[in-house]
Parts: structure tokens; C-alpha cells; sequence
């Protein structure tokens, strides 16, 4: 009985560290496309101006600046 016992609980162990390795794998596979993804360069239109090649970080707000941005009426 106390064989059995020990044998689940290392049987358990090893499932929970076999799960945190899995875990920790998937979180540093998301900080890897969260990173590649705000590098990749940007080509929007915004306010008439193209801009090419650009990456995502070196512009975090220009689309928040493009909607706060006045446009000249049309009448």
C-alpha cells in the first residue's frame, strides 16, 4: 500500500513538472510572435501619407494620433 502510494505521488510529480515545462514553452512561444509581430513593418495609409516599412514600434501611436487629428472641413 505504501508502495502504491509513493509510486502515485512520484507518478504525479512528474506529471506537474512535465506540465510546468509545457507552460513555461508556451509562454516564451507567445513572447516570441508577440515580438515578431510588433516588428513586422507597417504599410497603412493615415491622413494621405504612406508609411513603408516601418516597424509597429517605432510608431505605437500613430493611429491614435491620426484619429485625434483635425481634418480641414469640406465646406
Amino acid at each position: 500500500m505504501i508502495m502504491n502510494n509513493m509510486k502515485k505521488n512520484k507518478e504525479k510529480e512528474e506529471e506537474r513538472k512535465r506540465l510546468a515545462k509545457a507552460l513555461k514553452q508556451n509562454i516564451l512561444k507567445r513572447k516570441k510572435q508577440q515580438q515578431s509581430r510588433q516588428s513586422r513593418p507597417l504599410s497603412k495609409f493615415v491622413c494621405g501619407e504612406e508609411f513603408l516599412g516601418e516597424s509597429a514600434a517605432e510608431y505605437p501611436n500613430i493611429f491614435e494620433e491620426a484619429l485625434t487629428t483635425k481634418l480641414p472641413s469640406e465646406t
